[in-house]
């Protein structure tokens, strides 16, 4: 792996405690997702609510808070051409902006445990009825 990311503008994080990870995301131009197999990533809202634009896959979940084109992009799974397609995009450092900035107002406007803990119930209740 350290010969695929071997670049000045990539840095390659391990695990980051929780109280560590803002001052990781607010070094950060984009966040990347590219999951092969997951459920809704938590690190998902949090980088959203960091403001910046994330790149991620079906796969990571991210269709159900991450709108394609809006707060970041939707990849197919193992689409390389796409993910450089994305990526490219966002060197427009408007289009960084504006997406991370819908990001972060997107999270902000339902995307609390709060606000899961009541979808969640919502959709018990309706199961049971």
């Amino acid at each position: 792996m350290e010969k695929i990311i071997d670049r000045p503008f990539v840095t390659a994080v391990g695990p980051v405690p929780g109280a560590e990870l803002p001052s990781f995301y607010a070094r950060a131009d984009v966040f990347a997702l590219l999951s092969i197999e997951e459920g809704l990533a938590l690190v998902i809202a949090q980088a959203m609510a960091m403001g910046l634009p994330v790149v991620s896959t079906p796969n990571s979940g991210a269709g159900t808070i991450l709108r394609d084109g809006i707060e970041g992009f939707i990849v197919p799974v193992r689409n390389s051409d796409a993910v450089a397609a994305r990526f490219a995009a966002l060197r427009d450092e408007g289009l960084r902006k504006r997406m991370g900035s819908a990001a972060r107002i997107r999270v902000a406007a339902g995307w609390s445990w709060k606000d899961y803990g009541e979808r969640a119930a919502a959709n018990y209740q309706r199961i049971l009825e």
